[in-house]
C-alpha cells in the first residue's frame, strides 16, 4: 500500500513564500531520488505590484537547463494563482527539479507543498 506524507518545497525556508529572481532557472524543488517514489507538486504564485508579472517554470530537468518550460502572465493584485495543479514527478537516480524565474526581482512571491508517495 502506498503512503502518503505532506512536506514543504525543497528550497522553500520552513514553507514561507519566496521571491524569485531574473537572469535564470533557480531551483524550486527537487524530487526524489528512490524509482518508487513520487512527489505531487502543487505551487501557487501572487503579485503584489502594480503590474501584471511573467512567471517562468521549468519542469523535470536533471540538471541544466530544463525540457520543459511552462510561462504564465500573473495578474496584480489577484491573489493566489495555481500554476502547478499536482504534476507528478517521479524518482530517479538523478533527481528531476523544478526551476524558475521572474520578469522582475521580487514582485511575484511563490508558495506551495509537495506530497510524498512511496509504493
Amino acid at each position: 500500500m502506498a503512503t502518503f506524507t505532506k512536506g514543504i518545497l525543497s528550497e522553500s525556508d520552513e514553507g514561507q513564500a519566496f521571491g524569485l529572481s531574473t537572469g535564470g532557472h533557480e531551483t524550486i524543488h527537487t524530487g526524489p531520488t528512490a524509482t518508487t517514489s513520487y512527489d505531487e507538486v502543487w505551487m501557487y504564485v501572487s503579485n503584489a505590484y502594480s503590474a501584471d508579472e511573467e512567471l517562468y517554470l521549468g519542469w523535470g530537468a536533471g540538471g541544466g537547463e530544463p525540457a520543459n518550460q511552462m510561462r504564465f502572465t500573473v495578474p496584480t493584485k489577484a491573489g493566489y494563482f495555481l500554476v502547478v495543479p499536482g504534476l507528478i514527478l517521479k524518482g530517479n537516480a538523478s533527481p528531476l527539479i523544478v526551476t524558475g524565474y521572474a520578469s522582475a526581482s521580487n514582485r511575484l512571491n511563490l508558495v506551495g507543498y509537495v506530497n510524498h508517495i512511496t509504493a
